[in-house]
């Protein structure tokens, strides 16, 4: 039995948000606006168009309290013209940033992902020879304001099951959204997903997303996303499919059926913690040699081998791993009322 505490690397702590469902935004018109200081032409990265300014211009007397940060981004509450929005500030290369907004712009609105509304990108000073002088200025993304709190903070023993196979539902229905569109998320954990008091969910954060076209690999020059929930393909041989967000979701509803994690990923450095991880992923049969438990007092016998057999075939090594298409066809969720 693996009895680990969760580890959060990356801490979103929203205030007085734990009682509220999602703001009933007001989109605006989603046809770009350039401001005068920005580059009019915009920048082509590959067959998507990024547009370093659209809708909302950064100002910083519009910044509200801070949301959350993690890595090198901080995000804020942030209002212009009487709406809410959630604005990431990233202090990253803006070919790194360019690379999110071009998938956050791609896909259509959908209830269980967070909206994009707009960016504001600052020049690159890296050939300036200025740039001892003035570190790089910060970029912006502006997105749907969700009220709530991080999936994390909603840990606790014996969550009731029904619940938790209704949140997995809707973050595969979130997947199977994205990938109409060839994108895969390549982060998915707790701190990546919003719940309000209706148990409503939604999908942020696609700061390592990726776009892969369908039965394709995309190869990494190295691992990218969360140790103890990045994929096997990922963290051992670097490469991702659209089976690698699948594995994360196997993982992650073993943590809230738990409230404990499935690996050893606690108190270590970052190198001896990726090596260990990293271990476990290679002999996973052996990591795995006590079954995938569930401790959930509230899981009925009944649903028992369903839940263990829906575990067993995402977290897998990739080429048996279930698509997303056929998780949602999995028998766990035929007997739950979905939201």
């Amino acid at each position: 039995m693996f009895k680990y505490c969760c580890k959060k690397l990356f801490r979103f702590k929203s205030s007085n948000q734990h009682t509220s469902t999602f703001s009933n935004v007001i989109y605006p018109n989603n046809k770009p606006i350039i401001s005068s200081n920005s580059n009019a032409t915009g920048l082509t990265m590959s067959k998507y168009k990024v547009i370093p300014t659209t809708e909302i211009v950064y100002n910083s007397r519009n910044v509200r309290e801070k949301l959350g940060e993690g890595g090198a981004s901080i995000v804020y509450k942030y209002e212009s013209n009487g709406i809410q929005y959630a604005c990431k500030k990233i202090s990253k290369s803006r070919s790194v940033v360019e690379r999110e907004i071009n998938v956050l712009s791609l896909y259509k609105p959908n209830k269980y992902i967070v909206k994009y509304f707009g960016c504001h990108l600052n020049e690159n000073v890296q050939n300036s020879p200025m740039k001892k002088f003035h570190p790089p200025k910060p970029h912006y993304i502006f997105m749907e304001y969700c009220r709530g709190r991080e999936l994390f903070e909603m840990l606790k023993s014996n969550y009731n099951y029904k619940i938790i196979i209704s949140i997995i539902y809707q973050l595969l229905s979130a997947l199977k959204h994205l990938q109409q569109y060839n994108i895969v998320h390549a982060d998915i954990k707790l701190e990546n997903i919003i719940i309000n008091n209706k148990n409503e969910i939604k999908l942020i954060d696609f700061g390592l997303s990726r776009i892969i076209e369908k039965g394709s690999i995309l190869q990494l020059k190295t691992h990218i996303g969360t140790v103890g929930y990045v994929s096997p393909e990922v963290m051992v041989d670097n490469y991702i499919t659209s089976k690698t967000d699948v594995w994360s979701v196997g993982v992650l509803m073993y943590i809230l059926l738990n409230n404990v994690h499935l690996f050893d990923v606690n108190n270590l450095t970052n190198n001896m913690l990726n090596h260990r991880y990293k271990k476990q992923l290679i002999y996973l049969t052996e990591t795995l040699q006590k079954g995938l438990m569930i401790y959930n007092k509230t899981v009925p016998i009944s649903m028992y081998h369903h839940i263990q057999s829906f575990m067993v075939k995402t977290i897998c090594y990739d080429k048996p791993r279930l698509t997303i298409k056929n998780c949602l066809k999995h028998k766990i969720f035929s007997n739950v009322s979905i939201l």
